[in-house]
């Protein structure tokens, strides 16, 4: 039967101390692969950069699938092969934030109940004062006015005609 260290289990048993020693300093060891400053593309993405005329130079490594080329060299065709790039993302996302202003600003309709349609508009009507005033203390009582009408126990008071509210 073979015996195993799992250094996520624990610590290694005192017969065998040095393990530990060890799979510390394998952690500490920084493996350096030599790759850090390449990028991987393949040969789509040098067409899509006008670079296939680097395959077989000193620029492109060949790997696999695709080459390996210094990543400030990739940089620098990405810049050329799309200059407004940068303006195209930040024309996306001041999109994307006015999109969302203006959903947040949009007031969701509802139906209107058959019954005590007077008293759902007073309703509304007050939630828009108060809007104006507190804005906090307007959304709590808003949102309290709103379980009202949601409420099942009043549920009713909007479907059944027999609690129609009397204006005089």
């Amino acid at each position: 039967m073979g015996a195993y260290f799992l250094p996520q289990i624990g610590t290694a048993p005192k017969w065998i101390q040095y393990l530990d020693n060890i799979t510390e300093e394998v952690e500490e060891r920084k493996t350096d692969n030599g790759y850090e400053d390449f990028k991987f593309v393949t040969k789509n993405d040098l067409e899509q950069l006008n670079a296939t005329h680097l395959i077989g130079t000193n620029t492109l490594k060949s790997y696999m699938h695709g080459y390996f080329m210094d990543l400030r060299t990739y940089n620098k065709l990405l810049a050329v092969a799309d200059p407004f790039a940068f303006e195209k993302y930040r024309e996306r996302r001041i999109k994307e934030k006015m999109d969302k202003m203006a959903e947040d600003r949009n007031m969701v309709s509802r139906k209107m109940p058959k019954v005590n349609t007077n008293f759902d508009l007073a309703v509304m009507k007050e939630d828009r004062k108060l809007s104006k005033k507190k804005k906090r203390q307007a959304k709590e009582e808003a949102k309290a006015r709103q379980d009202v009408l949601a409420d099942s126990r009043f549920g009713k008071m909007f479907t059944d005609k027999n609690f129609e509210r009397e204006e005089r």
